[in-house]
């Protein structure tokens, strides 16, 4: 290889001669959009093998890399390389069999170090019905397991998952491997859950097969709802999709879904029968274990009383809920719930302990109640002690705008993984009165059991086609989630061409803060999906087959698929998941989506903003805000003064002073500060809790708590 200016006069001092000393011939060269070079063509290792030769070079002639492919005895050749918009490349030539020299077409696409995957692990994940733990072919199959094959060397891991006969394969590279299985719930346990295999070969096959064993029989219900969108004024759809991924039938099943008061009921597609218009219920009789089912609900929204952007729920749960593991011994038996009451513009949350137990502070835990008042934290108090089915009752002054939410912790222990918490968004005195919106999705809804789902979107009048949105959506500018918050992430697809669309594919390829082997896929429309599988690592693929998505300009034939996802367990405070899809119509080129964003925190009350006072001489609609974070803090805590609206001319806050009182009232620390922003600094101040003052030409703009680590 050598490289000429325009004139012909060579850039490099001598030529860069890559291969064997044998016959090797490079036949095509690239730019690449990285500025550097690839070569393709082929290399003879011996007299009876010839490889496929990929080489990437920078504009100085230096070898970034170099590959090579194909099977020993074999000629491959390569003729032609593209690069891919997403860095990849995509190889053509011919491979010749030898001694027959009958040629075939040779296609390979790598990734954009020239990675190439040929080697497969497959498959069964059965149960074993006669306990010996050998995989039979007759033994029933178990659907969307999750098998992860994990690199021994690089520990770079490699995902499939199970379609509904119980098969897998999963793409990997050369290398030693450990394959292994993730049960859907704890009630299965694998005979040997994880095995070693070395391939050291191209194109080579291992076949792993799983014997699954139940610890006990019963079944465990799982059940999603969830929309496309939520448009304003017109008809919507909601799927609902329930399984039992439980060792046992589920006997006098039922499902309940509870529409929002501004959800009126339409229809149900293909759903069986059911009661009641508000709160459905559908008799399911008696579903199998791994048996599935889905249905619709055609619902109107009633634009009359509502505001754009208002939070409507749909809550769905199956029967029976129960837990089949028996509950971890350091339980105290203890189970809090939160209800909230609207009447007349007056709002009350209740704290009821529904649990067979008295519930009282653990020692080495503070069990506690937030009540959040749009998008600030209004309290944080211990729960008090209460007996089984007493209820604490938490009174919120009447306020004719804001969103309130209570969340409270359960006690150590607890079975499942609820999270009780409430939202309530426009308790106003009539209905025209106006109110805050977009809070509501900031934080998730008690859903985190299976047999639970909760659907929360905000009505628009709008649609924006083949989009992806993550919830919960995070707390302010920087969408903060804790990092034992799972996300649950909605792609949304619309044909916008000119022809009908037989097939649709979805790719997603999940960021390393994310944990691929913890994924379950929960709900699509219009259809159950033909296949959802894995591509390499980390790359989810889901497919519809012979969809017939007509071209639609009116926004009304949209598609979606909801899946959910556990973050890594290494993510730290201030990592950034940022995530995103790329949705195929047929075989045309891809169409991105906008990316989500989330940012991690160990907890909320690092971010979240701790006081509100009303600016001097403001309007009520134009509050300051102030944000404080990290709280608790241990050497340094930024204090923003953050303004959602146009200031008032009388506000100036060229001048600010900060006052800091210990718990007595004393004043221990005063700083001045200009403009919306300072950074205080600890600087020997002893731990505990503390109150601050902000005042502007003396007059006060903000206050609140702040603690000291």
């Amino acid at each position: 290889v050598h490289r000429l200016d325009a004139d012909g006069t060579p850039v490099w001092p001598q030529p860069l001669v890559v291969g064997s000393s044998l016959v090797d011939e490079a036949t095509r060269i690239i730019r690449t959009a990285d500025g550097n070079f690839i070569v393709s063509g082929y290399i003879e290792t011996s007299s009876q093998n010839v490889d496929l030769l990929l080489v990437k070079i920078d504009g100085e002639g230096n070898i970034l890399w170099e590959k090579t492919f194909g099977d020993e005895g074999k000629i491959e050749q390569g003729f032609g390389v593209v690069e891919q918009a997403d860095g990849s490349l995509t190889l053509a030539g011919a491979v010749i069999d030898v001694p027959s020299f009958e040629s075939d077409l040779y296609l390979v696409r790598t990734n954009a170090d020239g990675s190439f995957l040929s080697n497969w692990v497959t498959g069964q994940i059965r149960r074993d019905a006669n306990l010996d733990c050998i995989v039979d072919a007759d033994e029933e199959g178990f659907r969307d397991w999750i098998i992860t094959a994990t690199n021994l060397s690089t520990n770079r891991v490699f995902i499939g998952d199970t379609d509904s006969e119980g098969n897998y394969q999963i793409r990997i590279d050369t290398g030693d491997y450990e394959i292994r299985v993730t049960p859907s719930d704890a009630i299965w346990q694998a005979c040997i859950p994880a095995l070693n295999i070395s391939q050291s070969e191209f194109f080579d096959t291992t076949t792993v097969d799983f014997a699954i064993q139940s610890v006990t029989d019963c079944p465990v219900m799982q059940v999603d709802v969830s929309t496309p969108f939520l448009r304003r004024c017109v008809e919507n759809r909601y799927t609902v999709r329930y399984c039992n991924i439980g060792s046992a039938p589920a006997e006098d099943a039922r499902l309940e879904v509870v529409l929002d008061p501004h959800l009126q009921l339409l229809q149900v597609l293909d759903g069986p029968a059911y009661t009641g218009t508000d709160t459905l219920v559908f008799d399911l009789g008696s579903v199998a274990a791994q048996e599935c089912g889905r249905f619709e609900i055609l619902v109107q929204h009633d634009c009359s009383e509502t505001l754009e952007g208002q939070a409507h729920c749909v809550a769905a749960k199956i029967f029976p809920d129960t837990f089949c593991i028996a509950p971890n011994p350091d339980w105290d038996g203890s189970s809090l719930a939160v209800s909230a009451r609207c009447e007349n513009g007056q709002l009350r949350f209740l704290l009821e302990n529904r649990g067979q137990e008295i519930f009282e502070q653990p020692l080495d835990k503070l069990v506690q109640y937030i009540v959040i008042e749009d998008d600030i934290m209004l309290r944080a108090e211990p729960v008090p002690p209460l007996a089984p089915g007493e209820i604490d009752t938490i009174d919120i002054a009447n306020n004719q705008i804001s969103t309130y939410r209570i969340l409270v912790d359960q006690t150590p222990g607890h079975p499942g993984k609820s999270n009780p918490t409430v939202a309530v968004e426009g308790c106003v005195g009539t209905p025209s009165d106006p109110f805050s919106v977009g809070f509501l999705t900031m934080f998730g809804e008690d859903d985190g059991n299976t047999f639970v789902s909760v659907s929360c979107e905000e009505a628009v009048s709008s649609l924006v086609s083949n989009v992806k949105r993550g919830y919960p959506k995070g707390f302010g500018a920087g969408n903060y989630i804790e990092r034992q918050t799972d996300l649950k992430y909605t792609v949304v697809f619309h044909n916008v061409g000119t022809d009908t669309a037989f097939y649709v594919a979805i790719r997603d390829t999940l960021p390393a803060e994310l944990q691929p082997s913890s994924l379950r896929f929960l709900n699509s429309s219009p259809a159950e999906p033909t296949s959802v599988s894995w591509i390499s690592d980390g790359i989810l693929k889901v497919t519809f087959e012979d969809i017939d998505l007509v071209p639609d300009t009116s926004l009304v034939e949209f598609g979606h698929i909801t899946f959910e996802v556990s973050q890594n367990p290494t993510n730290a405070s201030g990592d950034e998941i940022r995530n995103w899809a790329e949705i195929y119509f047929d075989f045309n080129m891809p169409v991105l989506t906008e990316k989500t964003l989330h940012t991690v925190v160990d907890s909320l009350q690092e971010v979240i903003i701790v006081s509100i006072d009303r600016a001097p001489n403001s309007e009520k609609d134009q509050p300051f805000n102030l944000t404080v974070y990290p709280n608790p803090f241990s050497q340094t805590a930024k204090f923003e003064i953050q303004t959602a609206h146009t200031l008032p001319n009388s506000v100036d806050l060229s001048q600010n002073r900060f006052y800091l009182f210990d718990a007595t009232g004393r004043l221990v620390r005063q700083q001045n500060f200009g403009g919306y922003s300072f950074e205080f600094r600890r600087n020997g101040l002893l731990p505990g809790l503390y109150f601050f003052e902000i005042q502007s030409r003396g007059q006060k703009v903000a206050s609140g708590t702040i603690v000291a680590k």
